[in-house]
């Protein structure tokens, strides 16, 4: 065993993932090394048709991390399918749940309990509050599939609260947030003190472009104390609507917002806060904020606009908006940036610049 690890001291960056990963894979299939109730333990062969996903899961996992990778939870495992032909006890793919809800209401809080929704799911979210509700903490809930076939969580109606997110020690990876009619009030809210929250590789988009939008699509705008929220590798594709943010928080301290893309219109910046969060990180975007249409189609609103008093580190990020100097394209008067970039000219003309002036060395 020493042997299998000792090559890890001379691999860096994309092979140390990949051996990493292979190491995984393999302990995946040494069945008695793990208890049954083991998230590696999944009936992924069950059916044909998830016959490819757990190394792809298990990679989105560990790039979409970067560096944070844990146990996906050694509770009990539960299978939600929109799909199924007789919906049973969500113990299988065959026995799957037909709701996400559904499967949350059998998870034990604290427990590291996983939930594992099936490609091509798909649920409606119409007119009624908390028709997701994520009340029980310590669940990772893995949605398999890529592209469009992500499960997908359809929002036919302005509704608030439509799928919240009120319990500690959430994780979601890989879903499909997508807004069907105008001024949906949000894809995902994050209630008032729900801590350690993370949103991992989902896709929040839109049916007609210039129609339809999630005002917010990631929102615990409504009550303070939601800290340690991270929202990394997710991409936000708004067009020319009516959104204010995709990513729009309050009093969330040691935040984290990494390598994620923005395309929209956005009316206030496509990161936002509105009360002062302390030692937050902000990191590796790309912040899209206009329409198609050339120089034209680029917004006057910044990328990022934090309160006043938010203290933390904006680095490495890359915006795209229409402001009368580069540094109004970051607004955090308390928070130290490295590395940041603006542009606001099509083609190889311009080719952005850095934001701010080089600190003194004293």
């Amino acid at each position: 065993m020493v042997g299998l690890f000792r090559p890890l001291l001379d691999l860096k960056g994309n092979k140390m993932k990949k051996y990493v990963l292979a190491i995984i894979v393999l302990l995946m299939f040494a069945t008695d090394a793990f208890a049954h109730t083991s998230a590696f333990d999944i009936e992924w062969w069950s059916q044909a048709t998830y016959s490819n996903q757990p190394g792809n899961t298990l990679k989105k996992w560990a790039e979409g991390m970067e560096g944070r990778v844990g146990n996906l939870g050694t509770g009990n495992i539960y299978y939600v399918d929109s799909g199924v032909a007789n919906e049973g006890d969500g113990s299988s793919w065959a026995n799957a749940k037909d709701t996400l809800n559904e499967a949350i209401d059998l998870c034990t809080a604290d427990n590291g309990d996983v939930i594992y929704v099936a490609q091509g799911h798909s649920e409606t979210m119409g007119d009624a509050a908390d028709e997701v509700d994520i009340d029980v903490s310590g669940v990772t809930i893995i949605g398999c599939g890529e592209g469009l076939l992500r499960p997908t969580f359809d929002y036919t109606a302005t509704t608030t609260g439509a799928f919240a997110i009120g319990a500690d020690d959430i994780t979601i990876i890989n879903l499909r947030f997508h807004a069907n009619v105008t001024d949906v009030n949000e894809a995902i809210e994050i209630e008032a003190g729900s801590e350690q929250v993370s949103i991992i590789g989902c896709l929040f988009d839109v049916e007609s472009e210039g129609t339809d939008e999630f005002l917010e699509c990631i929102d615990s705008s409504g009550g303070a104390g939601s800290d340690r929220l991270s929202v990394i590798g997710c991409e936000f594709y708004m067009g020319a609507g009516a959104c204010n943010a995709a990513i729009c928080t309050k009093d969330s301290d040691y935040s984290v917002f990494k390598d994620n893309v923005t395309f929209g219109d956005y009316a206030v910046a496509c990161i936002y806060n509105t009360t002062q969060s302390n030692h937050i990180l902000i990191e590796n975007n790309r912040l899209f904020n206009g329409t198609i249409g050339g120089n034209a189609g680029l917004n006057s609103e910044p990328g990022i606009e934090l309160a006043a008093t938010t203290t933390g580190i904006i680095s490495n990020n890359f915006i795209a908006c229409n402001l009368a100097t580069k540094a109004a394209s970051v607004v955090a008067a308390d928070c130290y940036l490295f590395e940041n970039y603006y542009n606001e000219d099509e083609s190889s003309a311009g080719t952005g610049g850095i934001i701010g002036t080089a600190s003194a060395d004293d």
